[in-house]
């Protein structure tokens, strides 16, 4: 056991790591448990720290966060490490963002809408039942599944969603792509060296439109006009199967 905080009911996590791994878990229970318990936590409310138990900003690491906008008014319990590892146990359903320079990033359970950055080190996640935004320089992102809004993207590293259900943009550089559609909107994928594999997840038929200089397409599924699936890669291929 670490440390225990009320998380607000219109409350959101923001977990910012220098150095190590970071891991969040989304269990039935009504507060936030930190460990370890000495790590620097601070409860924001308009922008503002409510209550601050120890010093040592990681401001720079705000920057791999994006998108804040409309969500800074929420309070926010923000949890911060320079170095050592990190685990939050929070409520089902809680909206998440994590950034993270060196070290992986896991969050297991069922979370809200989550915003990941990793510099360097792996992303793997279990649901998001709101919108994803998971972005790793040097590291692949794994993601079970996202029922809003998904975008993905590594410049060094695979990227794979086993089910998305709703928009989805995924990109990488360097690694390729594997996507479990399951929805009816909008998927875009772009690769620069790498292929790209899609599983079409029940009877839907998706409008393909792949785009290469030097890769090639197999599609065992029939197309039509349930989805849009777009696809650019410079040297990889794509591969579509139903299941």
């Amino acid at each position: 056991m670490g440390s225990q905080y009320d998380l607000p009911p219109d409350g959101r996590i923001r977990v910012l790591s220098a150095s190590g791994a970071v891991t969040v878990i989304a269990e039935e229970r009504d507060d936030v448990d930190v460990e370890p318990g000495q790590r620097g936590v601070d409860l924001k409310e308009g922008g503002r720290g409510r209550h601050r138990h120890h010093r040592g900003l990681l401001g720079h690491l705000r920057s791999h966060e994006h998108g804040e906008g409309e969500r800074q008014h929420r309070p926010v319990l923000e949890v911060k490490a320079k170095s050592g590892n990190i685990e939050v146990r929070c409520p089902i359903g809680t909206d998440v963002s994590v950034g993270a320079i060196s070290g992986s990033v896991k969050l297991k359970g069922s979370f809200g809408s989550v915003k990941v950055s990793a510099v360097s080190g792996g992303v793997d996640i279990d649901t998001v039942t709101g919108d994803l935004d998971a972005r790793a320089v040097s590291g692949s992102i794994a993601v079970k599944r996202c029922a809003g809004r998904c975008d993905v993207s590594s410049k060094s590293g695979k990227v794979r969603v086993e089910r998305v259900e709703g928009p989805t943009h995924a990109s990488t550089i360097s690694g390729g792509v594997e996507i479990g559609a399951a929805g009816s909107d909008e998927i875009e994928l772009k690769m620069v060296s790498g292929g790209a594999k899609v599983t079409v997840l029940g009877e839907k038929q998706p409008r393909v439109r792949f785009n290469s200089l030097s890769g090639k397409m197999h599609c065992e599924c029939k197309q039509g006009s349930d989805f849009d699936l777009k696809v650019r890669s410079i040297s990889g291929s794509l591969e579509i199967k139903g299941r």
